[in-house]
C-alpha cells in the first residue's frame, strides 16, 4: 500500500471516528434531556371508585343515578365538617356552583368562616336516603334525608335530623348546584318514594 492510500485511508478512519463520536454525544445528550424531564415532571393519578354508575345526558336529561351519585357527594361535603377544613371546603363548593356565581359565594363563604370557626365543632353527617322527586315545574331537584351529628371536644352535643334539598342547573354536558335548602321532614317526598338510596 503506497503512502498516498494509506493517508487517504487514515483521513476515512478519522472522519468515521469523529462521526461516530458526534453521533455517541448527540444520543448522551438526548437521553439526559429526556431524564431531566422525566425526573422533573409532576406525575398526578385521578382515582376512579369502583362503584362509580355509567351514565349519559340524553336530550338534556339527567339520569336519575347521577342525581343520587352527586347529591350523595354534595351532602358530605356540606355536612362533613371541622373547624379547620374551610380552605378544602371552599375549593370544593366553588366547583359545584356555576363560574358566575363564584365571587358571591365565596363572599359569603368567607364570612361564614369568620363567624363559625370555632363556634360550630366538629359535625359528622350520617346519610339515610336520597331520592330524585319528580318535578312538573322543570327544575331538577334531589332530596337527602340523613342525621348531622355535631362533636364538641370528642362529646356528641346535638343530633338533628335533616332534609336537605338542591336544585341543580344544567349547563352543557355538567349540572351545577344552583341552591340549596333545608325541608321539613314531613314535606319531603324522599319518605315516601321507591328506588331511592
Amino acid at each position: 500500500m503506497n503512502p498516498h492510500q494509506l493517508q487517504e485511508r487514515n483521513k476515512s478512519l478519522l472522519k468515521q471516528r469523529n462521526v461516530l463520536g458526534a453521533a455517541a454525544m448527540m444520543g448522551l445528550a438526548a437521553t439526559c434531556l429526556v431524564s431531566l424531564v422525566a425526573v422533573s415532571r409532576q406525575t398526578s393519578v385521578v382515582i376512579v371508585p369502583s362503584t362509580i354508575n355509567e351514565t349519559t345526558i340524553v336530550r338534556g336529561r339527567i339520569p336519575e343515578q347521577y342525581l343520587m351519585d352527586v347529591t350523595r357527594d354534595v351532602s358530605n361535603l356540606l355536612f362533613n365538617r371541622h373547624p379547620n377544613d374551610g380552605e378544602y371546603f371552599r375549593t370544593n363548593i366553588l366547583r359545584l356552583v356555576e363560574p358566575r356565581y363564584h365571587d358571591v359565594l365565596s363572599a359569603k363563604m368567607a364570612q361564614d368562616e369568620i363567624e363559625n370557626r370555632y363556634k360550630a365543632g366538629e359535625r359528622v353527617w350520617r346519610g339515610e336516603r336520597i331520592c330524585v322527586p319528580h318535578r312538573t315545574d322543570g327544575l331538577i331537584v334531589s332530596e337527602v334525608l340523613g342525621i348531622l351529628d355535631t362533636y364538641v371536644n370528642d362529646r356528641k352535643v346535638e343530633s338533628v335530623p335533616i332534609a336537605q334539598q338542591f336544585i341543580w342547573s344544567l349547563s352543557g354536558t355538567r349540572i351545577f348546584l344552583q341552591d340549596s335548602n333545608r325541608v321539613e321532614r314531613e314535606e319531603t317526598d324522599c319518605l315516601t318514594m321507591n328506588g331511592s338510596y
